[in-house]
């Protein structure tokens, strides 16, 4: 069932459960709200591997000098200063790594989410089936009861029934309809 959705290849009932799956996987707050936490761990990884990513900083000045003793003129001032961490005693790396576990385990109650969305959807969809197999098995069973009365009725007319045979059948057919 999973492979055929992800596949598309699927028959009718499967393309309108595929259309109540997508619906649900939209629509269901636990799923939503973890896939954000996700992202935002994704985005904390990213994060945590930038730190050991050289920085870059420049400042550009320029200013007027006034100076009593010499002669006034401008003045200006560069400076580019590049800096990387050279070791950190595995403090990036834990975090690094600590960040990933952390999606990593988001992942999996995402997909437990999911799965559990997906398992509701389908004992939902098979109780329905269910329940309308159901239904027609009995709309079947009360025509045929009310066909058998209407026989013993025409052969109580023509004389091979008794009024009890028919009294017998109009009981069953009451109670096929509940009655």
């Amino acid at each position: 069932l999973v492979a055929e959705y992800e596949t598309g290849d699927t028959s009718q009932p499967f393309r309108s459960l595929r259309g109540e799956i997508e619906a649900v996987f939209q629509s269901t707050p636990t799923i939503l709200r973890l896939i954000e936490v996700q992202q935002g761990l994704l985005a904390e990884i990213d994060k945590a591997q930038a730190i050991n990513n050289t920085r870059v900083r420049t400042q550009l000045g320029q200013g007027y000098r006034v100076n009593q003793n010499a002669s006034d003129g401008g003045a200006g001032a560069q400076s580019i200063t590049a800096s990387k961490p050279i070791y950190d005693f595995g403090t990036h790396k834990q975090t690094v790594s600590q960040a990933e576990a952390l999606v990593d385990s988001e992942r999996a109650r995402l997909e437990i989410a999911r799965s559990s969305a997906l398992l509701n959807l389908i004992q939902a969809r098979l109780g329905l089936s269910s329940a309308s197999d159901n239904l027609e098995l009995t709309k079947q069973f009360v025509t045929s009861r009310l066909q058998f009365e209407t026989f013993v009725e025409e052969r109580r007319d023509l004389g091979a029934s008794s009024d009890s045979d028919l009294i017998r059948a109009t009981a069953k057919a009451l109670e096929a309809q509940g009655e």
